[in-house]
């Protein structure tokens, strides 16, 4: 994570932690946190297992408390010319209902610290330098979490959602280092 904080914990996903997710409750009654939470409780793990997927997906905890929920992948996104570019594709992230809105002994929030993380892995792992989520129109939380950590140009993507990409310079997530 782009700043630790104490206590907190990020981890790629196993097979071991198939029932934290099945339980996993994020969902206050949107249909947009229902979606997510019905991905995480019953697709994000098997997919996070096929390699050809491409989709890493990551937990983060304080103690034995699992908070949030992670993924992100590579995405060919087409341009104008013909040609494609690789991005990263956060394409889940969910906070439980525990700790939304909360803060973190640090001061910060846990969305916060879970966007940052989220994106530093995303950008190390595959070392592209953009990334973008797709957001549900109504959810105006998420669109302002994603705006406070660059993820600032928007598109409609389709009648539901706004596509929201950032570029990141290497000073600020630098490559992961080989080996």
């Amino acid at each position: 994570m782009a700043r630790a904080t104490r206590g907190v914990r990020m981890r790629v996903a196993s097979a071991a932690d198939a029932d934290a997710l099945a339980r996993f409750a994020c969902s206050t009654g949107p249909w947009f946190e229902q979606e997510v939470e019905n991905h995480i409780r019953k697709d994000a793990l098997a997919r996070a297992e096929r390699p050809q997927d491409d989709y890493r997906l990551v937990l983060f905890e304080q103690g034995a408390e699992l908070w949030a929920v992670g993924a992100h992948r590579l995405e060919w996104l087409p341009l104008t010319d013909g040609s494609q570019a690789p991005m990263s594709h956060l394409a889940a992230l969910a906070l439980s209902v525990d700790v939304q809105g909360q803060t973190a002994p640090d001061g910060r929030r846990y969305a916060d610290i879970a966007l940052s993380g989220l994106l530093d892995d995303a950008l190390r792992h595959r070392r592209e330098r953009v990334a973008f989520a797709l957001v549900a129109l109504e959810n105006v939380r998420s669109q302002r979490l994603c705006r406070r950590h660059g993820l600032v140009f928007e598109t409609r993507a389709g009648p539901l959602r706004v596509r929201m990409t950032g570029r990141f310079t290497s000073k600020r997530h630098p490559p992961r280092p080989r080996g």
